[in-house]
């Protein structure tokens, strides 16, 4: 992926050896934002750095920022994902609210009301990281459906 994106912008392309270090990792990270592009090929690069030179996202290559807490991360994916929102400046975290252990109310630019986070964690059947020896706990999003007008499986990430 890293020498067909050096093909049309070699002075813009780092490549490194890990991005994250788990299997969920991005594969491309684009700097200064700090957004997380993941299973992104040499067929997929070229459409991922021409929409976001012109300030949109392929949404489904989105993994967050680096910039903002998971919680904000998932808000943001689970909202853009609900509405098709693809604008890179839009849904900004203008803040996040603790409301108890693994439970959060994340504020968006452009929404009315807070979007309610929660997390749960899952045992994975097979190591997260390279170097992990054994399988780890998974951590999965969850928005609060009332939002969306949906139901509570459908907001599962």
């Amino acid at each position: 992926m890293a020498a067909a994106l050096a093909l049309s912008h070699p002075s813009e392309t780092w490549e490194c050896s890990h991005v994250g270090g788990d299997r969920f990792a991005a594969n491309l990270v684009a700097l200064p934002s700090g957004l997380y592009f993941g299973k992104v090929t040499p067929e997929s690069v070229g459409e991922v750095v021409s929409e976001l030179a012109a300030g949109r996202l392929v949404l489904e290559h989105v993994r967050g920022r680096s910039t903002v807490s998971a919680p904000a991360q998932a808000a943001e994916f689970h909202v853009r994902g609900r509405v098709g929102e693809r604008s890179v400046s839009a849904l900004a975290p203008v803040s996040v609210e603790a409301l108890g252990r693994d439970r959060w109310r994340v504020r968006l630019a452009g929404v009315a009301e807070g979007v309610e986070v929660s997390a749960r964690f899952e045992e994975a059947d097979s190591p997260l990281t390279c170097s992990a020896g054994r399988a780890g706990a998974v951590r999965h999003f969850r928005v609060e459906p009332a939002i969306f007008g949906e139901s509570a499986a459908a907001a599962e990430d």
